[in-house]
């Protein structure tokens, strides 16, 4: 069937459009559109749109806001302009819309925050159409082509970020380089100016949505040429450079005014107190870890890596460029500080080289089969091929019972790890929503060693200072706290002193024994770190339950380890406090409560 792809692609959009209607509007309340901005990333992005179209006022940063940043020039938001672009006819229309309806046209109301989702599937729209030219170019045939745009939406976790967090920056990402690859090919084969004008459009606002993107991007050049003579051959060339040269020009100059209008200076480092490093890559973590791993949450990519072997086979120049491109993309993301990318479904940086892993899919759903099955006993070439597209849709299956898994706060969106992600393997029941719980925070950036500020290590042998406790029972003939329907008893508040005031950042350690008498007799504990300020509000507020996940036995006795990241305190009178919050007043023990803080040097 000649249009296959492009009914596949049609399909995809139907799919997706039903999912952003249901979940990200409706969602169980029928308002859920009204959290479209809920994250930091997102609010930080968007933000841009209503200051400068509507507001005209790019300078009145709110300091406390997690996503604008003191740098050494003034204050500034520390994302890139990238993805409001991608945003912004979007929002005209919606602020146009509002205008005609005479309704409030803030940036902030339902035709706003709708017309996002929208863009989203647009985007989707055009990055799978540039896939699918992308593939028919490579010759692989139509049914491969069809079958690698399912996997590729359905199978990762691009349809999460497509439709239920459409205003993460992933989805663009993987819209630039679709339509890079794409035009990018046209240009070379063809030579045509358009072609060259629209690959290079791609290229900046990639690069503008994270400037990192550069550099796979500039790898995957002889992929697109066919040969590196060629791409130098293009690079010397007059005509060319003339081309891109005003263009590359153009959006500098739009990120450096966005720049100058914050802070009356044309360039300044954005992500001051974060960064990689470079020695230290946690590749383990990155793409087998329990957490947040590439190949756990995505098991479609492993089997798309059987595509490097017919690449090598057929091309070494589309094997080294894809291959560099990938070991730098990996080594990028897990040399950043922050190598699980925070709270997300799976790894969510990897979307934004899909377009190689599709390509790599298709490969591997093309050659694969015939390079395996006459060297395997009792198989031929058919049976290979539908052992692997069995293997495809199963690892389909899984991510989107993961996704859903997600959606619902079965998977814990941060704190994962084997006993964790044991436990709810395809589990889907009502049971199982917000069982999980734990704390893993990454330490943040610093240059130099943290430094201990604060210890105290409570078995309740003896009143400690800064703690206040219930009155201490017996447990196995040691001291504990027995809870039996106190809703508090277990109060830890740090001594207010410079070395906490004075503090960038604090990073707190905690380990925590629990008791239970009967299974699962404190699974609605929480463990909370609160910071009130001198007026008595809360400056910064974390909770979760004290349980990694519920117990499979009755007596259970369990130590678990938390870690947690507390902001720079702004109220030098603030009070630092950690508590067992028992809400539902149930019977369990604690027989030790243990703390360490330790201050960050960004």
């Amino acid at each position: 069937m000649k249009n296959i792809s492009k009914i596949t692609i049609l399909v995809i959009l139907l799919v997706c459009a039903y999912f952003v209607k249901t979940a990200r509007w409706d969602g169980s309340s029928g308002e859920n559109w009204k959290e479209q901005f809920s994250s930091s990333d997102a609010k930080g992005y968007y933000t841009y749109l209503p200051q400068f179209f509507i507001k005209h006022d790019l300078v009145n940063h709110n300091p406390d806001l997690p996503y604008i940043n003191k740098t050494d020039k003034g204050l500034a938001n520390k994302y890139f302009i990238g993805t409001p672009l991608f945003w912004s006819p979007f929002f005209g229309a919606a602020y146009t819309y509002t205008k005609m309806k005479g309704e409030v046209s803030d940036g902030y109301t339902a035709p706003f925050k709708k017309m996002i989702s929208l863009a989203a599937l647009f985007w989707l729209c055009i990055a799978l159409f540039c896939l699918s030219e992308t593939l028919r170019m490579l010759q692989f045939s139509e049914t491969v082509n069809a079958l690698t745009l399912l996997l590729i939406t359905f199978g990762t976790n691009l349809f999460y970020y497509s439709v239920i967090e459409p205003t993460m920056s992933h989805l663009y990402s993987f819209t630039a380089l679709s339509v890079l690859l794409c035009f990018g090919m046209k240009f070379f084969r063809s030579g045509r100016k358009l072609f060259l004008i629209v690959a290079f459009l791609a290229f900046v606002l990639g690069v503008l949505i994270r400037p990192t993107n550069i550099i796979w991007m500039i790898c995957l050049l002889p992929f697109l040429a066919g040969s590196i003579s060629a791409v130098l051959e293009k690079v010397r060339n007059r005509n060319v450079l003339l081309t891109v040269i005003p263009i590359a020009l153009i959006f500098v100059f739009l990120q450096c005014g966005v720049f100058y209008l914050e802070t009356g200076h044309w360039f300044l480092k954005a992500y001051p107190g974060e960064g990689f490093y470079f020695f230290h890559p946690q590749f383990i973590k990155v793409l087998f870890g329990f957490q947040k791993g590439w190949f756990v949450y995505t098991p479609l990519a492993a089997i798309a890596m059987t595509g490097f072997i017919p690449l090598y086979r057929q091309n070494k120049t589309v094997f080294y460029s894809f291959l560099l491109a990938l070991l730098l993309f990996v080594y990028t993301i897990a040399a950043w500080w922050s190598w699980s990318f925070a709270d997300s479904f799976g790894h969510r940086a990897f979307i934004d080289l899909y377009p190689v892993v599709a390509i790599l899919l298709a490969a591997s759903l093309s050659f694969i089969p015939a390079l395996i099955g006459p060297k395997i006993k009792f198989l031929n070439e058919i049976d290979c091929r539908f052992l692997l597209r069995t293997a495809c849709c199963i690892c389909l299956g899984i991510n989107l019972i993961q996704t859903y898994q997600f959606y619902t706060h079965i998977l814990h969106y941060n704190s994962m790890d084997w006993n964790r992600y044991k436990y709810v393997f395809l589990k889907t029941t009502p049971q199982f929503v917000n069982t999980l719980g734990g704390s893993v925070d990454i330490q943040p950036y610093s240059t130099k060693t943290p430094e201990p500020i604060y210890r105290s290590e409570n078995t309740f042998k003896s009143a400690l200072p800064g703690w206040t406790t219930l009155s201490p029972a017996s447990f196995n003939g040691k001291p504990a706290l027995h809870f039996r329907g106190e809703e508090y008893g277990a109060t830890l508040t740090l001594p207010t002193d410079t070395s906490l005031v004075l503090s960038k950042k604090l990073f707190a350690r905690i380990s925590l024994t629990r008791y239970e008498v009967l299974r699962n007799c404190s699974s609605g504990v929480l463990l909370v770190a609160d910071v009130f300020n001198s007026k008595n509000e809360h400056e910064f507020y974390n909770s979760f339950p004290i349980n990694d996940e519920p117990a499979d036995k009755e007596g259970d006795l369990s130590t678990f380890h938390y870690t947690l990241e507390i902001p720079e305190l702004k109220d030098k009178n603030a009070k630092v406090s950690f508590y067992i919050w028992n809400q539902k007043r149930q019977d369990f023990y604690i027989t030790d409560f243990n703390v360490e803080i330790d201050r960050v040097f960004p």
